[in-house]
């Protein structure tokens, strides 16, 4: 393993580095022979394997997969191409791969697929994995092996049981401005327990450069370095800083927090060695930095996180001598301001022969969190929970269970002073780059099914009876079902648990009303069974309720009220939503009023003069008016140079909603889309097609108008065509994004994506305030940052040029602020 990092994150990437990736000979004329490209195909080989021989193994990923469209049976080239996903930010797509090489391939065959099905959590497969691969060491590794294999076999259990207990959790990504490319990991908040989660600074540690790079350089190239944010909890952060207190030469990590006494805790150090110090803090603002004192820090060892309860009790994470295996949880007592005395190791209840990592407690002392893959986990790191005794003494570590652990690393969890939210670091499907902070939101919600059987009272008879629910708060409808008279049964599901009244409908039986019991646990299965008792003289009315537009059923709710007096209801049921279909007994003819009302439809009502009918059922179908008016936006989208029509898509956004409410293509043969829309707007409008700058604009209709008309020209993405990149914004004279800009730029990423033989230059501009020299630096350091940002999120290098021209080509006079807003501008000129 190369010397890659200098503090926590050495220990949290040791367990998956711990064998290193063979290097097999790729036929690289089997690849040539089929490439459409060979000069290009041969340079893609080329960086590919010079990317892979340095372990910038997302980037070697980009150009594999490329290759890999010619020679999909190479079984060299499949297992490059999975230890790429593997060990980047793929791990689960490398079983795909791994499973077309060959086992001959490399030596660590076996060990490397057993971690590709445990990714995927194929806990069966990946144990055999690690079981053969074992088996095919000489024997002095076999037996080294033993210690691995068992702890490999431990998670692979563990697993399985997790699995089938998975938690009530979402697992959020902070986003693009607190995570990187780079590492960004072990964050602490700085609130304080009395005040609320709103107010909060957050201090982390990222291994992000002080500044832009343009070469492709790996994750752990760059020294930590500790950066603070404003509530990026509960809203993306806006921006980052350095606090200039702790800007070092060496290696500056944060360590933890003690927001009782506003005191920051972090790690300096090089190499080898390291020591943990404190600094007062006030909003993001650091001062006061001490090395703590007394038995904390060793000369021969390495002390990283540490923690302290209110009652001055500190527990840190230590790899001095008397370990029970590489780093071990300690604790000490505070005596002074800065000095711990009667340090002594928590023990092999906690600490295991592996490593113990990232340890916090909460303020009265109760609960210890910290990391470890030495307990039975998931793989690799794992969130442990251990509860303190009444004889003072810890308890069993308890894992924290799926989805809050994964095979991936899981460091640094913190709780917040909100019951239902927490964060650490891990690394996950959409993960920025390498570790990034995640918020663990817990899911209040208790969902469940509720089922049952509704019979004849008397015979047992299985009835067609329809099945409703209401808010018994609000009395609005609820659910509606009608039971299936084959199985027997009728099953209603809920997404959580409520104050819900149920009622039983069936023709020419009595109706019978009830409490929908509560769930305790998620996903409850409530039993509700009822027999109905037939009426004497039952007069029946029935029917199906629809839109009236289009005749497509209403879920609808169905109150039949007294004639005189219709503030009281006498009778309800609903309709199925499904086919529309109600139907409803009374024991005597009486004249009633009849009142229909669905969601987004207007109200109908009518009385029913039900005495006066010589039959004993009566058939009365609905039809209900939308309440909604639909707006129709159309048009045609051509060739801005031919004229022609294009086949394109047709996406429309309410502002701050991340999925579109329409999309609609337009046609091939005369390039006209139609979008039919329940509201006048505005609308964010995306246009894109194949071969074509994609193309954004607004829709508002007009007033008194239900049709507009906005007919769209896309530019070809041909040699040398300009086009402004929109809505890309920086720091007032930084180079650094602005969040707003990542919706735009991930429309320019997918656009790359999508057409692979493209090359562009990324251009940066600015007005002509200040010096000609210094906006020409700013214009380039932008337009590098807008590259990067590209080849993060998976855009070869080699397709992207960058450059800054500062204000030599302005597109509008520089003597207004508007002529000024437009020469600040990110252009994508089109090279190839």
């Amino acid at each position: 393993m190369k010397r890659q990092t200098f503090t926590l994150l050495l220990l949290s990437c040791f367990y998956l580095f711990a064998f290193s990736q063979k290097n097999p000979k790729i036929e690289k004329a089997e690849i040539l022979k089929n490439a459409e490209n060979i000069k290009k195909s041969a340079k893609d080989f080329s960086m590919a394997e010079k990317y892979y021989r340095k372990g910038i193994y997302d980037e070697a990923y980009k150009y594999y997969s490329q290759l890999y469209v010619y020679a999909p049976n190479l079984s060299a080239l499949n297992y490059k191409t999975a230890i790429c996903c593997l060990y980047g930010t793929r791990p689960k797509m490398a079983l795909k791969y791994m499973e077309e090489a060959y086992d001959y391939v490399a030596k660590d065959y076996y060990y490397q697929l057993g971690k590709a099905y445990q990714y995927n959590m194929n806990y069966d497969s990946a144990k055999v994995s690690f079981s053969r691969y074992q088996g095919g060491l000489k024997w002095y590794n076999r037996k080294g092996f033993n210690k691995q294999i068992k702890q490999l076999n431990s998670e692979c259990d563990f697993g399985s049981t997790a699995l089938a207990d998975t938690l009530p959790i979402f697992i959020i990504n902070l986003g693009p401005v607190i995570n990187s490319w780079f590492d960004d990991y072990n964050a602490v908040i700085s609130t304080p327990a009395e005040n609320q989660l709103g107010d909060t600074t957050v201090f982390f540690t990222s291994r992000r450069p002080k500044f832009e790079s343009d070469k492709i350089v790996n994750r752990y190239r760059y020294k930590e370095r500790i950066f603070a944010t404003v509530n990026c909890i509960n809203r993306p952060a806006e921006d980052v800083s350095e606090p200039q207190a702790l800007i070092q030469s060496t290696n500056s990590s944060i360590a933890g927090i003690s927001p009782a006494d506003n005191h920051l805790f972090f790690y300096q150090g090089k190499w080898r060695n390291g020591n943990i110090y404190t600094a007062e803090y006030s909003g993001n603002v650091v001062k006061k930095v001490r090395q703590l004192k007394g038995s904390i820090n060793k000369i021969a060892s390495k002390e990283s996180s540490i923690t302290i309860d209110n009652n001055g009790n500190a527990y840190f994470v230590s790899n001095r001598m008397g370990t029970k295996g590489g780093n071990d949880i300690w604790s000490a007592k505070k005596t002074g301001k800065y000095r711990y005395r009667k340090v002594r190791n928590l023990g092999s209840v906690i600490n295991t022969a592996f490593n113990e990592q990232a340890v916090c407690v909460t303020p009265d002392g109760q609960t210890l969190y910290f990391s470890s893959n030495g307990h039975p986990g998931m793989g690799g790191f794992d969130v442990f929970r251990v509860q303190k005794q009444d004889n003072g003494t810890w308890g069993e570590p308890i894992n924290m269970g799926y989805p809050i652990n994964s095979p991936a690393n899981e460091l640094f969890y913190r709780p917040t002073t909100d019951s239902m939210v927490a964060i650490y670091s891990t690394l996950r499907d959409g993960s920025k780059g390498g570790l990034d902070i995640y918020k663990i939101q817990k899911d209040p919600r208790i969902p469940f099914e509720l089922y049952g059987q509704v019979t004849d009272s008397a015979t047992g008879k299985i009835l067609p009876a329809t099945i409703s629910v209401f808010n018994n708060l609000t009395s609005e409808l609820v659910a509606s079902t009608n039971q299936d008279t084959i199985s027997g049964q009728y099953i209603l599901t809920f997404e959580d648990k409520g104050d819900f009244n149920i009622q039983i409908d069936a023709p020419e039986y009595h109706s019978k009303k009830d409490v929908v019991a509560i769930p305790t646990k998620r996903f409850d299965k409530i039993t509700q069974s009822y027999q109905l008792e037939r009426m004497k003289h039952p007069f029946t009315l029935w029917g199906i309720v629809t839109n009236a537009k289009n005749n497509t059923p209403i879920l609808a709710d169905v109150v039949f009220k007294d004639l005189k007096q219709d503030s009281i209801v006498l009778f309800r049921t609903a309709t199925n939503p499904q086919t529309g279909a109600y139907s409803i007994s009374f024991e005597d003819k009486m004249n009633l009023k009849m009142e229909v009302s669905g969601i987004d439809y207007f109200g109908y009502s009518e009385p029913l003069l039900l005495k006066s009918s010589s039959l004993s059922k009566e058939e009365k179908n609905i039809g209900l008016l939308p309440s909604k008016i639909n707006y129709t936006l159309t048009g045609n989208i051509t060739d801005i140079e031919a004229k022609t029509p294009v086949k394109g898509k047709v996406k429309l956004y309410k502002a701050g909603v991340a999925e579109p409410v329409v999309v609609t293509p337009s046609d091939s043969v005369t390039g006209k889309y139609v979008a039919v829309l329940n509201d006048v707007g505005p609308f964010l409008i995306e246009i894109t097609a194949d071969g074509f700058f994609f193309l954004n604009s607004t829709a508002q209709f007009p007033v008194d108008s239900t049709l507009l008309l906005k007919n769209f020209e896309l530019q070809k993405m041909n040699a040398g065509v300009k086009i402004v990149i929109e809505n890309i914004l920086f720091n007032t004279g930084k180079s650094t994004l602005k969040p707003l800009s990542y919706v735009e730029l991930g429309k320019l990423v997918n656009l790359l994506l999508e057409n692979k033989k493209v090359r562009i230059e990324v251009s940066g501009h600015t007005d002509n305030v200040g010096a000609a020299s210094s906006n020409k630096t700013l214009s380039k350091a932008r337009a590098l940052s807008v590259r990067n940002y590209l080849i993060n999120n998976g855009v070869s290098a080699d397709r992207l040029e960058y450059q800054g021209y500062g204000f030599d080509e302005p597109i509008a006079p520089n003597n207004t602020d508007a002529g000024r807003s437009q020469n600040r501008r990110v252009e994508i000129k089109v090279l190839e």
